[in-house]
């Protein structure tokens, strides 16, 4: 399929260049596509069955996320144990390591304040300690919007 084909290649090239603008639009791109009545209730049940500790709409987050850049082609690894928590996303591309932190702001919440909150999480929860030279991002997904609004980088 052409999109997928389109957007893989500009993941790969945003990647390489360590774009974070670019990533960031093209993972817009991915969010839009997905079909609203995927969000709440589906991933609410799988969330319950499981046992799991986060929100819904973080899981189906990272979750499509994970999978976009896994079809594209991309090493990449969710929850990624360190000595002192788990990074959501660390991926591997070219030798070049970016780890991202996802944060979900729900009505009321402030982006920019979520973005900070998950780039700073990734060093106080020690993410970057076995990938010395990796590129840290913090985004924050608006909800309602269902885009990442906000990102902080190192």
């Amino acid at each position: 399929d052409n999109d997928f084909t389109q957007c893989s290649t500009d993941t790969s090239r945003a990647l390489y260049a360590a774009n974070h603008e670019k990533i960031i639009t093209v993972l817009n791109r991915l969010l839009a596509s997905i079909p609203y009545d995927d969000f709440k209730e589906k991933a609410e049940n799988n969330i319950l069955d499981n046992q799991y500790s986060f929100s819904p709409n973080e899981w189906l987050y990272r979750a499509t996320i994970l999978s976009f850049f896994r079809g594209c082609g991309i090493a990449v690894v969710a929850e990624m144990h360190t000595n002192r928590g788990r990074a959501d996303l660390v991926l591997n591309h070219k030798g070049r390591f970016f780890i991202i932190e996802l944060k979900v702001a729900y009505a009321g919440d402030n982006p920019a304040a979520k973005a900070d909150k998950a780039l700073k999480q990734i060093f106080e929860k020690n993410y970057n300690a076995p990938f010395p030279n990796a590129i840290c991002i913090g985004m924050a997904i608006d909800d309602d919007k269902r885009q990442i609004t906000e990102f902080r980088k190192n």
